[in-house]
């Protein structure tokens, strides 16, 4: 395995309007996966660093007592369909960031968890659009889980907190 790639802090909330107009049009599509991940983690730092809005630091607080509750945790996400969009969410407090790699999956040694998750771009779409709860499609198959499934879920609250943070209502 071979990380091809780390996003910056300013790289991830740049990457935030970018997501919005794309979101607010109807206009992200697959290739739009980087971005999402990007916009997802950049509203995770500006929670972080959050200091006057008790409801804008609720993302970073939620992960913090996930963090806690569970130890470090790295999340390997592929897409199915689109074998080439391969990241690491790496969830350590003081060592929070997104990566991309290509290669066979390797977990992360500096962490307590690694989780390997996959899914179909239908449920990709349903990340795009705010709903992130894939218990049908882990059912269907649709979604593959290597590591604690009670972790796997974790990102499901992550991204309902993400839209709450962008201050956005799922599309149906």
């Amino acid at each position: 395995m071979k990380i091809t790639k780390t996003w910056s802090e300013d790289e991830c909330i740049a990457s935030i309007d970018v997501f919005l107009k794309k979101f607010d049009a109807g206009t992200l599509k697959m290739e739009d996966t980087p971005l999402f991940f990007s916009a997802l983690f950049g509203a995770i730092y500006k929670s972080r660093a959050e200091k006057d809005d008790e409801e804008k630091q609720e993302l970073w607080e939620n992960i913090a007592d996930d963090i806690e509750e569970l130890g470090t945790m790295a999340y390997f996400v592929v897409m199915r369909e689109k074998p080439q969009f391969k990241y690491i969410w790496k969830v350590v407090a003081e060592d929070f960031k997104m990566m991309e790699y290509e290669g066979e999956y390797e977990g992360l040694t500096d962490v307590k968890s690694n989780i390997w998750m996959d899914w179909i771009d239908d449920v990709q779409k349903d990340l795009f659009n705010g709903n992130p709860n894939m218990s049908a499609a882990f059912f269907a198959g649709d979604v593959k889980v290597k590591g604690s499934t009670k972790m796997g879920a974790k990102p499901r609250d992550w991204v309902y907190d993400f839209f709450a943070y962008l201050d956005r209502e799922p599309k149906a």
